[in-house]
C-alpha cells in the first residue's frame, strides 16, 4: 500500500525543483534575465520549511530520498521534453530503476 502524504510533500518539493532549475537553465541559455535568478532564490527558500512540515508524516531519511528520487525523475523528463536533452540507454535505465526505487520507497512500512 502506498503512503500517500510523503509522495504528495515529495512531488510538490519536487515541483519547485523543476520551477527552480528550468529558470537557472534558461538564464543559461539566456533566454531570461540574470534577474530572474532571484525569482528561483526565492522559490528555494520555502524548501526547508516544506520538508519541516514533511517529518510530521515520515522520517528525514525516507523523505528525503522521495524528495531527492521525485525531483530526479521530474527535472529529467523535464530536461527530455521541454528542452530537447538527450540521454543515452544506459541513463535511460537509470532513470527507470529510479522511478522503481521511488515506488519501493512509497510503500508503508510492514507491507
Amino acid at each position: 500500500m502506498i503512503d500517500w502524504v510523503p509522495v504528495g510533500f515529495a512531488t510538490f518539493m519536487a515541483g519547485i525543483d523543476v520551477l527552480g532549475l528550468s529558470i537557472v537553465k534558461n538564464v543559461s541559455g539566456r533566454n531570461y534575465k540574470i534577474w530572474t535568478m532571484g525569482i528561483a532564490a526565492i522559490i528555494y527558500a520555502f524548501q526547508p520549511f516544506i520538508f519541516l512540515s514533511s517529518l510530521s508524516g515520515s522520517s528525514m531519511t525516507i523523505m528525503n530520498l522521495m524528495w531527492d528520487l521525485t525531483s530526479d525523475i521530474m527535472v529529467t523528463l523535464v530536461g527530455l521534453f521541454y528542452f530537447s536533452e538527450q540521454i543515452g540507454s544506459r541513463r535511460i535505465l537509470g532513470l527507470l530503476l529510479g522511478f522503481v526505487s521511488l515506488v519501493l520507497m512509497a510503500q508503508k512500512d510492514g507491507d
